[in-house]
């Protein structure tokens, strides 16, 4: 049963790094302010389509932003005292991501909005090290794609209240690998490499009020979703009384069902423009991960319930833009997320303390109806201590990150027609 609770383990794995990626995904960059400011109520280009699809009545033209994102990772985590497996530490594992993605608006008549959002992810992952790493038998390496189309309407019901909403469609692809300990059969380690795909479907109810030309207010709330993943986990030098419980078991060759959900979340915000060249955004966004819950994860007729001891998020930003002249402007802004977790609780798997972020950014206006943005991000992750309860399977891992950070660039352009 030690293998049913890796593969477990795996796919706990598996829904934490989703549920990231949703969050510092496609919402990060949904607005092209830094560091998640101005999601709410900013409304400033078709971007709004996805952070607040309400704001898409304040566009007069079909628009179109295609966006680029770049993102270096860095993380670095050092064995303690207390680890109980032999082994080194990880290796440094520096990550190079690339997201781009497009928004875009279509007006209908005076009042009504058509939009839509397509991210396409390069990829989130871990990769701990080779066969020497000392937690190599809770978690090696994890890689994530996935893709999300999201369709909206939006619908201005006065000169001051609208509306709006959509359907998010999301194809995940997840794969992750560990060793297996055999040193009960005396042989050398196996391996395990669980790939599972699906798809998942959930909804957004936005609306945007404006108290007057120069200060909106924005409230935005999405759903949770359930993507059904399936995939078969691979088995690698196994020895022989494992591989025949596995037989006997039906475990090998089949097929991983893993049901989970990702939370619901909601966000509000404001923008202010306090004269021609200066505004502020100031955001706040809840993520429900203490209904986050148990997870099952299910092989043919056996199934393994996993109980998570998640807390609820709560994130806020704030933001400004002043503009430099006719055609430059210039933004920046300030990020804050609440841990996840407890130090108690912290995994391998999600290794992020509270998070705090900085950004500056550009604005270049172009000719017609054209701007150019540019955005520096960091974002840290904190030192992130992490004390694994002990295990017969993997053991128990000690230790904390030196480096846990990542570094972001964009570059966006808005092609109003």
């Amino acid at each position: 049963m030690d293998k049913l609770s890796s593969i477990c383990v795996y796919s706990l794995k598996f829904v934490c790094i989703f549920v990231l990626s949703l969050i510092l995904g496609p919402e990060s960059y949904a607005q092209l302010g830094p560091v998640f400011t101005g999601l709410s109520a900013a409304a400033e280009n078709a971007s709004t389509a996805y952070s607040n699809p309400a704001g898409l009545t304040r566009l007069d033209n079909t628009e179109f932003v295609l966006q680029f994102t770049g993102l270096y990772s860095v993380s670095d985590f050092v064995l303690k005292e207390g680890t109980t497996v032999e082994g080194d530490g990880p290796e440094k594992n520096e990550n190079f991501i690339y997201i781009p993605s497009l928004y875009f608006n279509k007006p209908v008549g005076e009042k009504l909005r058509l939009g839509f959002t397509f991210n396409v992810p390069g990829g989130i992952g871990s990769d701990y090290g080779d066969d020497d790493w000392a937690g190599r038998f809770s978690l090696q390496e994890t890689t994530l794609f996935y893709l999300a189309f999201t369709p909206v309407v939006a619908y201005r019901v006065t000169d001051w209240l609208s509306l709006g909403g959509g359907i998010s469609i999301t194809y995940v692809n997840y794969d992750t690998k560990a060793a297996i300990n055999n040193r009960f059969e005396n042989i050398s380690d196996g391996k395990i490499e669980l790939e599972v795909d699906g798809w998942g479907v959930g909804f957004t109810l936005a609306t945007l009020i404006e108290v007057s030309p120069r200060f909106r207010f924005g409230v935005v709330y999405r759903s949770e979703s359930e993507p059904e993943l399936k995939g078969k986990p691979e088995f690698k030098n196994i020895g022989p009384i494992r591989e025949n419980i596995l037989r006997n078991l039906g475990l090998l060759g089949a097929e991983v069902n893993a049901e989970m959900k990702t939370p619901q979340s909601l966000q509000a915000g404001l923008y202010y423009e306090l004269n021609d060249n200066i505004s502020f955004t100031l955001d706040g966004m809840w993520f429900n991960f203490e209904e986050f819950g148990a997870e099952q994860v299910s092989v043919g007729d056996n199934s393994i319930a996993v109980d998570t001891e998640f807390e609820d998020i709560w994130a806020f930003s704030v933001g400004s833009k002043y503009r430099l002249s006719e055609k430059w402007a210039v933004t920046a802004g300030f990020f804050y997320a609440s841990e996840l977790s407890t130090d108690e609780n912290r995994t391998l798997g999600f290794p992020i303390a509270d998070i705090w972020g900085t950004g500056i950014g550009f604005v270049r206006e172009l000719t017609g109806k054209r701007r150019l943005h540019f955005n520096f991000n960091y974002l840290g992750f904190g030192d992130a201590p992490i004390d694994t309860e002990q295990s017969d399977l993997s053991g128990r891992i000690v230790g904390k990150f030196e480096d846990n950070y990542i570094l972001g660039f964009d570059i966006a352009i808005v092609w109003g027609l």
